[in-house]
């Protein structure tokens, strides 16, 4: 049986993922560590640009939960937590200069981080590769996200699958039209591709860490900073919560396999030890 973090075989391709975050620390997000486990075990090059720690926004979230006594106040800045006040665009832009990705991807998870995104894509100022964006907040808009002229490829769903499928055809030069999960801009018109789910959970690889600035570990808990790290047990909630997405994901997915799935005991004690032993 291979390991799940073993490299399959190289390749050429080269992937940047987006992190558009602001205003969180301490938050290693699933959805991109997952991504980035799929296509780092099949052989691509990968790199991240990670916004977390720009001060893209005046707004403090640990401030304001300090000032109302939600969070016991706590020095970060001994661990190198601060935001630096950098012109973000400008740094993304010497990013795909000097990585020359041939596939750019990001993640807009809510619509809280579709702002910052939308700046920064429309921020690029030469790439001639592919734009692929993906998150919760693309799966129920993305109709929306299609429409932007610098996006040619919208992720509607769990994106390991399709998002490896997509990289495999860039490298062998194939065509990546038909790709379930894919809405793919093909001259004026969109394909938009049948919808699907992971139905194995167990077949991912453990999450990968590695491209993540290391800052990322420390997260403030009741007046102590500790070493964290976010790990995934199951996919597809069953509650019907009215401030969640949950329920459209659920409409979106019905018919489609299986929605709730989890991870076996084993995997999870097994990805767990692995993490924590590494990070």
């Amino acid at each position: 049986m291979k390991s799940k973090t073993e490299i399959i075989v190289s390749k050429k391709t080269r992937i940047l993922f987006v992190n558009p975050i602001s205003g969180i620390e301490g938050f290693l997000p699933i959805g991109i560590s997952s991504l980035i486990a799929v296509l780092q075990k099949n052989g691509f090059i990968l790199d991240l640009f990670d916004t977390t720690y720009y001060k893209t926004t005046a707004y403090d979230d640990r401030k304001k939960n300090e000032l109302v006594g939600e969070f016991v106040p706590v020095d970060m800045s001994k661990y190198g937590v601060v935001r630096e006040d950098r012109d973000y665009v400008l740094d993304f832009n010497n990013k795909i200069i000097d990585f020359n990705p041939h596939l750019i991807a990001v993640t807009i998870p809510t619509a809280f981080n579709y702002t910052l995104a939308i700046k920064l894509i429309e921020g690029i100022s030469a790439y001639e590769g592919l734009l692929v964006v993906g998150g919760k907040y693309v799966t129920v808009n993305p109709g929306k996200l299609i429409k932007n002229d610098k996006i040619d490829i919208v992720c509607v769903g769990e994106g390991e699958t399709p998002l490896l499928e997509l990289c495999n055809s860039v490298e062998n030069n194939r065509s990546y039209a038909n790709i379930r999960n894919l809405w793919v801009k093909d001259g004026r018109t969109v394909v938009k591709n049948e919808i699907g789910l992971l139905e194995d959970m167990e077949t991912l690889p453990i999450p990968n860490w590695d491209l993540f600035d290391k800052r990322h570990f420390y997260k403030p808990f009741n007046g102590r900073a500790y070493r964290y790290g976010h790990v995934e047990f199951s996919r597809g909630c069953p509650q019907r919560c009215s401030y969640c997405i949950n329920e459209n994901l659920q409409k979106l997915y019905k018919g489609k396999g299986k929605y709730f799935r989890k991870k076996s005991v084993d995997n999870i004690i097994e990805e767990m030890e692995y993490l924590k032993h590494k990070y």
